[in-house]
């Protein structure tokens, strides 16, 4: 015969009350907890997902909305969001989009007509419409890495600022000067990275040179960007940040297609890590993807629980800058 709730409370000597907060994953003392554990094991109880999605009108489902997962970076994002929600005992459905507003509206709809539980929006394009679609439903949504300016959402964050502004630091610790950065236009996180980027040079009474900001879109080339004029100019850059990873990359390229040596030629860092960056010897700025994505689950749990009686948070996770090979020291 199938164990109910009604024998776990009796084995455990707990109230209903109790063993159905714990079901629900609403807080227990550790002692009931570990008591309940026990009684589920010797018994063999299973959760009827069914029945509690129709009691609780949960699904138990988050969706998650972000870049492709095929990439480096978003790939290891999703994978610890996936850990994290499933160790909370949330099924994940996940779609993605390619910086397309359309697209994400249908991603968006799906999602409400799925009746996720919450969502989590991991680089947000500056589509309101589609935020607009979610707030209609009250449907609790955390931003992850970029958030909307005209939106108030909890939403979780590198500290961006913070890592460009040691990046600048590091190279200056080593001489240079003349250093330059290159940024994609209207991000949340690239401004903050500019801003720090600027902050830094300040602090070191550095002037800040607006040619040697450069911008450059995804997908698009640096032979079309102010980047080699610069570098054949009587005063080049010595060091360059690149302030996302698929910058750094088309740095790389660059550096590789022109005969431009690292770092002899020139000084690079990177924000952000991965396997090719670690085996070319760069330095680089190192997010905390583990806390950005447990921070950012954590969140989103509490507001499904709690609703809008939490306020607003922004969480900023410290980074790591990772020395490596690709800095000199400038004579």
């Amino acid at each position: 015969m199938k164990a109910t709730l009604k024998d776990i409370a009796k084995d455990t000597g707990l109230s209903l009350a109790t063993i159905s907060k714990y079901i629900n994953n609403k807080p227990v003392s550790p002692r009931n907890r570990e008591k309940i554990e026990e009684s589920i094991a010797k018994f063999g109880y299973t959760v009827n997902t069914a029945a509690r999605s129709l009691r609780t009108r949960r699904t138990r489902t988050i969706g998650i909305i972000s870049p492709a997962i095929g990439h480096p970076y978003w790939g290891s994002v999703i994978s610890y969001v996936e850990q994290f929600l499933w160790e909370h005992e949330y099924s994940t459905i996940i779609c993605t989009h390619n910086v397309n507003s359309i697209n994400e509206q249908q991603s968006v709809q799906f999602l409400i007509d799925k009746r996720v539980d919450g969502i989590l929006y991991i680089a947000y394009s500056q589509d309101d419409s589609s935020i607009k679609l979610i707030q209609e439903q009250n449907i609790p949504i955390v931003f992850l890495d970029n958030k909307p300016d005209t939106v108030t959402a909890d939403f979780v964050t590198s500290q961006n600022k913070n890592g460009v502004f040691g990046a600048v630091e590091y190279l200056i610790q080593h001489n240079h000067q003349r250093i330059a950065l290159i940024t994609t236009n209207s991000l949340y996180t690239t401004a903050e990275r500019l801003f720090g980027y600027k902050q830094a040079l300040k602090h070191y009474s550095i002037p800040v040179k607006d040619n040697y900001i450069i911008y450059n879109t995804p997908n698009s080339n640096l032979e079309n960007t102010q980047l080699p004029g610069l570098l054949a100019s009587s005063l080049p850059p010595t060091a360059i940040i690149a302030s996302t990873y698929d910058t750094g990359v088309d740095i790389i390229t660059y550096a590789h297609r022109h005969g431009l040596t690292i770092p002899d030629d020139i000084s690079l860092i990177i924000f952000d890590d991965n396997n090719i960056f670690k085996a070319l010897n760069i330095t680089v700025v190192r997010q905390d993807f583990f806390h950005l994505v447990q921070n950012s689950v954590r969140l989103l749990i509490e507001r499904i629980n709690e609703n809008t009686e939490l306020p607003v948070q922004h969480i900023q996770v410290d980074t790591d800058l990772v020395v490596r090979g690709s800095v000199k020291f400038v004579k």
